[in-house]
């Protein structure tokens, strides 16, 4: 089967030279609070909850097979916006790093996807140098002179999550982060695109993680609603409470002490893609039903063996 992997991160995806993740950090320990543009580590939880669902957690959108997470994915992601809430907790908008992994290399899993797909996905160095931009986007991004070592592109579809003070990260060494005005410039191209997109790709779920222990004393139990991924990123706000926040967002858990590499599978990337946006929901549907039909054909190619082992035998 040849459809393409999709890794958040990889040993290799966010490393060049000496740039790398540092050591697991919290806001509880006293690291610095996020800033806009700056790239981090992020794990994010599962199983994803999906509204409407009978099984709650194993199936994502309309008419798909049931799915399960075998892993919790970690994902190098740029901060676009923070928002200050009670209890040193914090509202994070960012964008996602994706690269893929298939027999032909990152740019054949890219050239897989549908064009849709594509328009969300920039480029990155030093992948943009030689890979075309979106036709609407315009120059490459420069990332203060980061060279990523891995074909990789950065997904415009914003994704709002949760840290509390006590929920670890990564920050990477030396920093490396997007300028003010690339990040205007992602912004007004997403919203540019997303003036396009059908309605109910402006929707996005609720994503929360099992309950730790001292979570119950920041807020109480978080509710689903609906937010316009159309609209402008929010400055730094303060005062606002989960509750009085008025959209969706994803909840994130702590950090490997060890985390650089991998530790997902490429259904829960798809997963978590299709579940941020409908444009992935075709993507996801074409693999699980790929997945079935190698799933079957080993299972005859195993039936098959079986009855030549016994014939052997019986002879």
């Amino acid at each position: 089967m040849s459809n393409p992997r999709i890794y958040p991160n990889n040993r290799n995806s966010t490393r060049c030279r000496a740039q790398a993740p540092g050591r697991a950090l919290s806001i509880a320990d006293g690291a610095p609070i996020f800033s806009r543009g700056e790239l981090l580590l992020l794990r994010i939880p599962s199983p994803i909850e999906v509204p409407g669902m009978v099984d709650v957690g194993l199936a994502v959108g309309s008419g798909l097979p049931p799915t399960f997470f075998r892993t919790t994915p970690q994902y190098f992601a740029f901060v676009c916006s923070v928002t200050d809430l009670p209890n040193s907790s914090y509202m994070l908008e960012v964008y996602i790093v994706l690269s893929f992994a298939t027999s032909g290399g990152a740019l054949a899993g890219y050239n897989q996807l549908d064009d849709t797909v594509k328009a969300t996905l920039i480029p990155l160095p030093l992948l943009s140098h030689r890979h075309p931009m979106p036709r609407d986007f315009g120059d490459p991004l420069a990332i203060s002179g980061w060279k990523n070592s891995r074909d990789a592109w950065l997904n415009v579809i914003p994704k709002r999550v949760l840290m509390h003070p006590w929920q670890s990260f990564k920050r990477m060494v030396p920093p490396i982060s997007l300028s003010g005005l690339e990040l205007q410039r992602i912004s007004h191209y997403y919203n540019t695109f997303a003036g396009v997109l059908a309605p109910e790709a402006e929707d996005r779920q609720l994503w929360e993680a099992p309950l730790k222990q001292g979570e119950e004393a920041v807020g109480a139990e978080l509710k689903q609603s609906e937010v316009n991924l159309a609209s402008n990123h929010p400055p730094i706000v303060e005062g606002m409470d989960e509750d009085a926040l008025g959209y969706d967002f994803l909840i994130c858990e702590d950090v490997d002490e060890d985390a650089e590499g991998d530790d997902s599978t490429k259904r829960d990337d798809l997963i978590l893609m299709a579940s941020a946006s409908p444009l992935w929901a075709a993507q996801l549907n074409r693999y699980l039903l790929a997945e079935r039909e190698e799933k079957e054909k080993e299972n005859v190619e195993c039936m098959e063996r079986l009855e030549h082992w016994l014939n052997d035998v019986s002879g």
